[in-house]
């Protein structure tokens, strides 16, 4: 079933839910995970836009801080390297 309304992250999510209890020692359970993740994975876009990683948003602070950083240095003239 293709869910057009969840992002690639929530789907994994809950893909990992739903195989919360099984042995990952077991060769065929880690197939089966395998299997499901590797489904929606061939279901989604393939353009970059569509998939976001938890650390995105992190580092974009990053960047949004530094560029405020550099702003304020050459707006006191300072021309960082």
């Amino acid at each position: 079933m293709l869910d057009t309304h969840r992002n690639v992250r929530d789907k994994l999510h809950s893909a990992l839910k739903d195989f919360k209890d099984i042995n990952l020692e077991s060769e065929t359970a880690r197939d089966t995970l395998i299997d499901r993740i590797i489904t929606v994975v061939r279901n989604e876009p393939t353009d970059m836009k569509y998939w976001k990683l938890s650390t995105d948003d992190q580092k974009q602070n990053l960047v949004d801080g530094w560029n405020h950083y550099v702003e304020k240095l050459v707006a006191k003239g300072i021309q960082p390297d």
